[in-house]
């Protein structure tokens, strides 16, 4: 059961994986720039306040999970794809094929679920990074 794609659908496919990956990774450099920064302010600094920097610190860490399990899933995908190549489809049954497909969408949308919630805390880490700043403003 091989399918065989054209240039320009292999094309678009390898660029939807690229933009996937590029945005992971983009997710977790800047969660990893937030994780410092506001890490460091916790040691060096007593201006900030010390809940709100603790969440920031926090949710960039939930973010930064909920990516590496993409990453994670991702490669499950590939090797599951890996041993096909080695073992077709074809020995498998009808209910057996049906649970591998089953499978797999069930990771894309867990894929897909992470990638939508490290997004929206990377916006609300943002919001609270502007809230951070106004109270530590306020307070001098």
């Amino acid at each position: 059961m091989s399918i065989k794609l054209d240039p320009v659908e292999q094309y678009f496919l390898d660029k939807t994986a690229e933009i996937s990956y590029g945005l992971w990774n983009a997710i977790l450099t800047i969660n990893g720039i937030i994780l410092t920064a506001f890490s460091l302010v916790i040691a060096f600094s007593g201006r900030f306040n010390l809940h709100l920097t603790i969440a920031l610190i926090s949710l960039c860490c939930l973010s930064m999970m909920l990516i590496l399990s993409n990453y994670v899933s991702a490669k499950r995908h590939y090797l599951e794809i890996g041993k096909q190549f080695l073992n077709p489809y074809a020995d498998l049954s009808a209910e057996e094929k049906k649970e591998k497909l089953d499978r797999s969408n069930k990771r894309h949308r867990k894929i897909l679920f992470c990638e939508k919630s490290a997004l929206f805390l990377l916006f609300f880490e943002m919001f609270l990074i502007i809230v951070i700043v106004f109270i530590a403003k306020l307070s001098t």
